[in-house]
């Protein structure tokens, strides 16, 4: 999660977007597949190891890099994800 915040925090302009796009909907179908559409972040985080509340922690730098970066990317074009993820 870490190297994906730093690529997502990345501000190149608009010439990458396209794998940025691939990027953070790559990251959020993989995520998808092991945790389900019900899934409490503040459960899991009061409750959680102190490797799982890092994740997390990782995963809410990432998400909010990359929409502040590249908010401005068509996530929902071509993507294939369930339809709660996006």
């Amino acid at each position: 999660m870490k190297c994906l915040t730093e690529i997502g925090s990345l501000n190149v302009g608009n010439v990458y977007d396209e794998q940025f796009r691939y990027l953070f909907v790559g990251s959020l179908e993989k995520l998808s597949t092991f945790l389900p559409l019900d899934f409490s972040l503040a459960k899991a985080y009061e409750n959680g190891t102190d490797e799982e509340n890092r994740f997390i922690q990782d995963l809410g730098l990432f998400l909010s890099g990359f929409m502040r970066e590249h908010s401005r990317v068509r996530l929902e074009e071509k993507a294939n994800l369930r339809p709660n993820v996006v």
